[in-house]
């Protein structure tokens, strides 16, 4: 691969600009025109015969614009081509044909907008939850003329967003490489896409034909049949095998709903249409009780619905989490499903990825214990192209899965999608009441997995029942051991394991690029420290909040439709700050941010911008805001907290368990110690 170098371009009327940045050298390149100046076509084809450029979503933007400018378009037919991509959604393919041009082939690019884990999110946003030293939203109107002084403020932007591109190319570099892995693997170039093209794409390169994609029209009705080992005990959930048998499912098309005639989208009294395939009204929202726990079906899977508690393993109970490994790869391979359009091609496809993942996975683990006895730099470096190939096939095989729901994917195949996910959510529910049968209870379910409640002298029994479980689904689990579980609830929870370990989900997990599947923002990330610290060693949370020295863990940062505006604790109007608005709170110099139409935005009262992160620590940091939030954090996990609630201006302070309360005692307050739900209740 050649020399990696980010790219950008901005475009206005009378002002183009491509803008590259070498982060080897921290250099950049900048090929403009504008009246007067034109286009240096030479040295930018140069350079881009020479390196390979990486971009934020150029796939759909800047290789059109580059193209075009190489071709000779002026400034003013590229404002025109600019309007055909952001204005009228003019798609790749038609825009090359409308201009009459043809892709260059010397440019060799990696769009990583797809490769990066989200959907929907802005570059402003990636660069947030990066923290970027410099957030910045682009500073003229697109459709403003732009004068010496501005054209160099609008370099400067460009330049601001080529070391964001960098961050991410850098944070994201991992699942870059294994996108190269996987091309140089199966001969193709899947560096721009994201897990479930690269599951499209893998099949279809081996595929001997070139498959058609299946057309279902809207309102296409199937059923379900289970495998033959679903069987329940209970009445109920034999009711439920019952009606899933006869329910219908349907495939609705919203664009051929309009197209037909028959949905219009600006009636606001019509039925609102979705794309995608519709759970029965017999199943949706249907509540299944098994012992203490309440769970629901559900198109993405198997969920309960515990709330507000947390448990400690102690001398009377242990606590288990079990998950099926691979579950929906495995469910499509043991009950041999096949998208018609592709025939058993598709089988034999699916299974060698399957098992040479296995393969890769296994034989990384023994070259990596040989390095651990030998030494060997090689035997490192073999492991880790074996670990990086393993990583690489798991994205196919679970790829896969998402294409099945995809009208647009050669995959497409509904029935198949339904059948994976609801044979996954009845198999759960079999294990469930099995447990529950046996004095062994769930505390929790969600898509592939149960935590246990299991009582001391009880695991054999469990054990046993996952065996059972095993060999009738031919699927396999693999098991961690708790000693506590702290659960706001099924996708917000703390969970402590026996070798300390934490594992944080939702609000309480970290913030990044990288943090679960679809990333987080950061939102006050120094609450869930404290709170995991208090929970994990005792450490009482003003000491977390107040030790901390990192502004990055005070920040929050929103996603603002139309700009946020600063408004000052004055009531005075400050500065636009874009769409993509981060802040922390102040004690003193804090006001908030409202939109474009002057709504406050949610959580702001306090704010103080911070755009630019600053170089050292800010000495106005409203710790009782973050010791307050971080309090009612634990108070969601069924900690009981204290509460000091004043009547008169009807707000609450939240203070410390381990605070001597004797300043409570006023006429107008009153100190009480209960959980945050049983404090609503009463409120």
């Amino acid at each position: 691969m050649r020399p990696l170098v980010e790219c950008d371009t901005e475009c206005y009327p009378d002002y183009w600009l491509c803008k590259l940045y070498d982060s080897a050298t921290n250099q950049y390149a900048s090929y403009g025109m504008w009246p007067g100046q034109p286009l240096d076509i030479q040295g930018l084809t140069d350079t881009l015969s020479r390196v390979t450029i990486v971009t934020f979503n150029g796939n759909h933007y800047d290789m059109q614009m580059i193209t075009l400018a190489l071709y000779g378009a002026d400034t003013a037919q590229l404002k025109e081509a600019n309007d055909d991509i952001i204005v009228r959604n003019v798609q790749p393919w038609d825009f090359y044909k409308k201009w009459g041009i043809e892709p260059l082939a010397f440019i060799d690019h990696i769009d990583i907008m797809e490769v990066s884990p989200g959907v929907r999110i802005s570059l402003k946003m990636y660069m947030g939850r990066l923290h970027a030293p410099k957030l910045q939203d682009l500073p003229y109107d697109p459709s403003t003329a732009l004068d010496a002084t501005a054209r160099f403020v609008i370099a400067d932007y460009c330049g601001n967003d080529l070391v964001g591109t960098w961050l991410l190319r850098k944070e994201i570099w991992e699942r870059i490489q294994l996108r190269i892995a996987i091309g140089e693997r199966y001969n193709i170039d899947v560096r721009s896409k994201s897990d479930a093209q690269i599951a499209e794409a893998v099949i279809k390169a081996q595929l001997d034909f070139k498959p058609a994609k299946r057309y279902i029209p809207d309102k296409f009705t199937f059923g379900y049949t289970p495998p033959g080992y679903i069987r329940y005990v209970s009445p109920q959930l034999q009711q439920l095998l019952a009606d899933v048998q006869v329910a219908r499912f349907i495939v609705r098309d919203k664009e051929e709903a309009v197209a037909l005639g028959y949905h219009d989208p600006e009636d606001e009294n019509a039925p609102k249409i979705r794309t995608g395939v519709h759970i029965p009204e017999a199943l949706s929202g249907r509540d299944i009780i098994i012992g203490n726990g309440k769970y629901r079906l559900g198109i993405g899977g198997l969920h309960s619905t515990e709330k507000c508690r947390h448990y400690i393993a102690d001398d009377t109970f242990t606590i288990r989490d079990i998950d099926v490994k691979s579950y929906y790869p495995s469910l499509i391979l043991t009950m041999g499903m096949v998208p018609e359009q592709l025939g058993e091609a598709f089988s034999r496809i699916y299974r060698g990825i399957y098992d040479r993942r296995l393969s890769s996975k296994a034989e990384s683990a023994r070259i990596g214990d040989l390095y651990k006895a030998m030494g060997a730099a090689e035997l490192l470096e073999e492991s880790k192209r074996l670990g990086t190939e393993s990583d690489g096939l798991k994205i196919v095989l679970n790829g896969t899965f998402g294409k099945l729901f995809s009208k647009w994917s050669v995959l497409f195949a509904p029935e198949l999608g339904i059948r994976t996910t609801l044979t996954g959510q009845l198999a759960l529910l079999m294990l469930i009441e099995m447990m529950e049968a046996s004095g062994i209870e769930v505390l929790s379910a969600n898509t592939d997995g149960i935590v246990l409640k299991i009582p001391r002298g009880f695991d054999m029994i469990a054990d046993q029942i996952v065996k059972w479980w095993e060999r009738q689904t031919g699927l396999e689990m693999e098991a961690t051991t708790y000693s506590s579980i702290w659960q706001r609830d099924v996708n917000n929870y703390i969970a402590i394991g026996t070798d300390g370990k934490v594992k944080r989900k939702g609000a309480f997990g970290q913030s990044g690029v990288l943090a679960g599947p679809q990333g987080k923002g950061p939102n006050m990330d120094i609450c869930a420290d404290a709170v995991v610290a208090y929970l994990k060693d005792g450490k009482p949370i003003d000491e977390t909040i107040k030790q901390c020295r990192d502004i990055r863990k005070f920040i929050v940062l929103r996603g603002v439709t139309g700009g946020g505006t600063f408004i000052d604790k004055d009531g005075n109007e400050g500065a636009w700050l874009g769409k993509a608005v981060r802040w922390y709170y102040s004690a003193w110099q804090g006001g908030h941010i409202v939109n474009k139409h002057g709504h406050k935005v949610a959580t702001s009262d306090g704010a103080m911008p911070c755009m630019d992160l600053p170089l050292a620590f800010p000495s106005d940091i409203d710790y009782q805001k973050y010791e307050n939030n971080a309090m009612e954090m634990l108070a969601t996990l069924g900690v009981p907290v204290r509460y000091w609630h004043h009547d008169e201006t009807d707000t609450l302070i939240v203070g410390h368990a381990h605070e001597d309360w004797s300043y409570c005692v006023s006429p107008h307050s009153v100190c009480i110690e209960i959980s945050r739900n049983q404090y609503r209740k009463r409120k």
